[in-house]
This record gives C-alpha cells, structure tokens and sequence, in this order.
C-alpha cells in the first residue's frame, strides 16, 4: 500500500537465474527451480513472509526446469511448463506441492495442451490457476487455465490482445487477472486482462511505463498491482497500477537492484 523502493529481505539457499515460477499461501513463499550453476534444477526454497532473513530448503520438484510459470492458492502451488533439462526441450507437464509441507517431492497434476517454455503465471483465484503465452516454439497467445483443487488437464480460456512470449509477468487479486509485458514480437508495455471466473479473450486494460520482456515478475493485494524490473535492457523500475481501474501503470519506486528472469509471489 505504499510507495518506496525495494527493502533487502534475506538470500535463497543457493544463487540462481530462470526461476521464473513463484508461488505463495498467506504465511510461505516458495521459489521453484531455476538455473543453479552448472545446470537445470530441482530445488525450492521457502521463506516465511512475515520474518525477514534467508531462504530455507522446501524439498524438490519432480523434474529440474527453468523458464517454467507458477500459480497458487493457499493450499497448493502448481509449476506449469520450461525448460525441464536445456534451453532446446520444453514440457507441458504440470506439478504441484502443498505449500504447508516441508520436505516433499512434486506431485504431477495434469498438463497443458502444448509444451511451452517462458510462458507467465501468477494470475489465480481460490479456485482457478491461469498461465498464458510463452514459446511453444513460437510466441502464442494462448490462455490456460487448471481448477487447483482438482487434478487434471488444463482446460481453454480464452487468448492475450497480443502475442507473449519470453515470461510476460501475471498479478491477480481474487477477482481480475492482469498480464503485462513480453514479446508481441518484440519487447512491448501491453497489459491487459481476464475476469478470473468467466472465461474469455483478454482485454486492453493499459501501458507500462516502458516496453520490457523477461523481467521481474508481478505481485499485488487485493487492491493494487506492481510489476518489478520494467524496462529493456535490464532495469531496477518498478511499475504499479489499481487492479479494478483500467488505466497506464505509474511509478511505484525502485528495486535494489537492476535485475530480469526473476519472479515475484
């Protein structure tokens, strides 16, 4: 709820890049996978929200992956598609985690209708996950969505206003999806956005304030959206907007640090 720039909160158990799939309940924080010098990963790391410090072992996905996108409720935290060995192979499988465990292995929940890699997460309700564009080996504009409760295929929802591929970053409350840059071929500041329940093309909802693809990622309350490292080449902007108010996105403040390929809960 206030503007300001990006605190230091603590360190992941091990450096990483491509870890583009997060996930949270109220209390945890998850981050899946990644690169982690000198290959593809398996690895979670968890933090509690409420207390600063560093990072702890969560357990392991089933199957190492980067570029790959994530979706929550509070219960269980889904990792959908990537890069599961090298940049030259994608997945269109589907796992998930209870986010209240500690110490279990991924569990496969269904799949997505095509292997894609670098395709954008983090649009869910308590009852629907949602992940969108990316690679498949092209950029597409695509929408998905899976009943998280419920294991098993995703199911169609609807297109982007444009192509998005190379990790468009998703924020959502309960109610209002919203999808923020990628590449529409190249780099571009198009958010638009999905109501949740009904399914659907996206909708025009406005700009960033630069054109960006493969940043930070997005989080938001159930009021306000921000988007984090907006502008190519990498950048330390961050971007927010009013989830039920359509509109261009404004300055929020700055992160600590320029970063991109990176994810947000």
């Amino acid at each position: 709820p206030t503007q300001g720039n990006a605190i230091d909160f603590g360190n992941l158990v091990t450096a990483r890049q491509w870890a583009t799939a997060g996930w949270s309940s109220n209390t945890r924080a998850v981050t899946p996978g990644g690169y982690i010098a000198p290959d593809v990963s398996n690895q979670c790391d968890y933090a509690t929200i409420s207390s600063t410090g560093n990072y702890a072992d969560f357990g392991d996905l089933s199957d190492s992956r980067v570029a790959h996108a994530g979706c929550s409720n509070q219960t269980r935290g889904l990792t959908v598609g990537g890069n599961p060995v090298n940049s030259g192979t994608k997945t269109n499988n589907c796992e998930y985690m209870t986010i209240a465990t500690l110490g279990v292995t991924g569990q496969d929940f269904g799949d997505i209708a095509t292997a894609t890699a670098s395709l954008g997460g983090n649009i869910q309700s308590p009852t629907r996950s949602v992940f969108f564009g990316g690679y498949t080996p092209t950029n597409v504009n695509t929408i998905e969505y899976f009943t998280t409760a419920t294991l098993g295929n995703a199911q169609d929802f609807g297109d982007l206003t444009t192509l998005a591929g190379d990790v468009p970053m998703g924020l959502s409350n309960s109610i209002r999806g919203l999808r923020a840059g990628g590449n529409a071929p190249s780099s571009t500041d198009v958010i638009d956005y999905i109501t949740i329940a009904v399914l659907g093309n996206a909708v025009d909802f406005g700009n960033l304030s630069a054109v960006v693809s493969s940043a930070e990622g997005g989080t938001a309350s159930p009021t306000r959206g921000v988007f984090a490292g907006i502008g190519d080449p990498v950048s330390n902007t961050i971007d927010y907007v009013s989830i039920q108010t359509e509109g261009n996105a404004v300055d929020f403040g700055d992160l600590s640090e320029a970063r991109t390929h990176g994810n947000a809960v």
